[in-house]
């Protein structure tokens, strides 16, 4: 491959993407290093680059550590996360973070400024951008939150409460947070009962129209067998801007499908989503065909700015995609997942459950489909089935639907999920070693005009190709 000249300040960020490293630096820290602690392990779980201009440009990287209590001999896991700047910005953005947030750090906590690496560290579940954070992942400093005008009879206060136990399931530094909440309550004259129920806390306030969307699906899906199930919202606090909702039953489609069930599964699959596509339901979110375009030419543009190499392929497919966009065969819109994955469902019985209600909005069917075969593609399982698995889902919900599905509009929205793929493994992965040859391999791809009937199973090989060779 050409040498590829990156504009990204890789060698500024080198150090905190290193993750033996990091190892020696959080080690030095006095949460460890005043406490006998022994990281044993570091484990870099997530990187998000933000630029603006090359000087304000800032790494935020997630890391799981294993940590040793030297006189117990304990084993534990704790998350940390780091902030780095350029230009010596570190200092006052640290003394900003300390003079705002609501809660600070345990004494010999990690809350930290690295002056040598221009870096900021965070433990979880301290959060500059999630202020109540530490209460809802705690016990009982959760108990005053819980949404007990919606939780069973004789769940009504937090004295009701015998046992609650905490788990968190997804974090993204300074955005949000997912937490599984298992409790127990004792009713009167009755054995022990048990419920399992879900927070999600934003940085912002889009909780509340996504809680707001949540609670319209989960009424419409009550009344139609033939959609999809819909975990019960259970409310959303203002002051936290937190969602409840309850857990659903089920277990992943992602552990259970093989290619003896695939068939009889993928129908449900199927029958969900054309149901969803046609039940009516609106969101103030749109996307259009329009604003997927908007989408790409922005990030695009940021990845061109940090790999002028990759300029010339990229302008071309999005000159592609603009021109053949003024000439897609006309169709319905409809209400759609907005990130649709195998990942989102789960089975109970013979109904399929349908997670995360992050992402709805109107807009054209074909965008979920797109998304569930390209996220496909890029799993770790035999490029045959992949191949299996997307032909059969799109075949079957082609069945099911009152209307056809235009093969033009799906390898258009294909080829922009391409580019989402491309953009979003940029900028969480940007630096792991040999990522430049991999983005090189995506642009080729997203050049193709792909058919779904026929092209997923080999580019499913491709890039199960790629990710054998070692690269992200």
């Amino acid at each position: 491959m050409p040498n590829v000249q990156c504009d990204v300040p890789a060698k500024e960020f080198e150090v905190v993407t290193d993750p033996e490293r990091m190892k020696e630096v959080f080690q030095h820290l006095p949460a460890f290093s005043q406490k006998a602690f022994l990281i044993t392990g570091c484990t870099l779980v997530r990187t998000q680059y933000r630029e603006r201009t090359r000087r304000r440009s800032s790494l935020t990287v997630c890391y799981r550590l294993q940590v040793t209590d030297i006189c117990s001999n304990k084993q534990a896991e704790r998350t940390l996360y780091a902030r780095t700047y350029l230009a010596g910005r570190s200092r006052s953005k640290f003394q900003h973070v300390k003079a705002s947030m609501v809660s600070s750090p345990p004494p010999g906590d990690v809350l930290g400024h690295i002056p040598d690496l221009d870096a900021i560290v965070w433990t979880f579940p301290h959060d500059p951008r999630l202020s109540h954070l530490p209460q809802v992942i705690d016990p009982e400093g959760v108990k005053s939150y819980l949404p007990y005008d919606l939780l069973p009879s004789g769940l009504d206060a937090a004295e009701d409460v015998s046992a609650l136990s905490v788990e968190t399931i997804q974090y993204l530094p300074e955005d949000r947070c997912t937490v599984r909440y298992h409790l127990q309550w004792r009713p009167s004259d009755t054995c022990s009962k048990t419920l399992t129920i879900f927070g999600k806390m934003f940085k912002d306030t889009r909780g509340r129209e996504i809680y707001r969307r949540h609670e319209h699906l989960w009424k419409t899906a009550i009344k139609n067998p033939e959609g999809f199930m819909v975990a019960q919202p259970l409310g959303y606090n203002d002051s936290a801007q937190l969602m409840w909702q309850e857990g659903l039953p089920g277990v992943p489609l992602a552990d259970t499908i093989d290619r003896t069930n695939c068939k009889d599964f993928l129908d449900s699959v199927a029958r969900g989503l054309a149901s969803l596509h046609e039940s009516g339901l609106s969101s103030p979110v749109k996307k259009t065909i329009q604003d997927r375009l908007r989408q790409v030419r922005k990030r695009t543009t940021r990845v061109i700015q940090a790999f002028p190499f990759f300029k010339e392929s990229l302008q071309s497919i999005v000159r592609e995609l603009e021109n053949s966009a003024l000439h897609l065969t006309p169709t319905t819109t409809g209400f759609i997942h907005g990130d649709f994955h195998i990942k989102q469902l789960l089975i109970h019985k013979d109904r399929v459950g349908i997670c995360d209600y992050d992402d709805f909005a109107n807009g054209d069917p074909a965008q979920d489909i797109a998304t569930f075969i390209v996220d496909l593609i890029f799993r770790d399982l035999d490029p045959d089935f992949i191949d299996m698995i997307s032909t059969t889902l799109w075949h079957s919900y082609s069945s099911h639907i009152a209307w056809t599905m235009p093969v033009d509009r799906m390898r258009w929205q294909i080829r922009i999920e391409f580019i989402r793929k491309l953009y979003r493994l940029f900028f969480r992965r940007f630096l792991r070693p040999g990522f430049e040859g991999y983005m090189q391999q995506i642009i080729a791809i997203a050049q193709k005009e792909i058919n779904p009937d026929t092209d997923i199973g080999a580019l499913a090989d491709q890039v199960a190709k790629i990710r054998a060779m070692g690269n992200p």
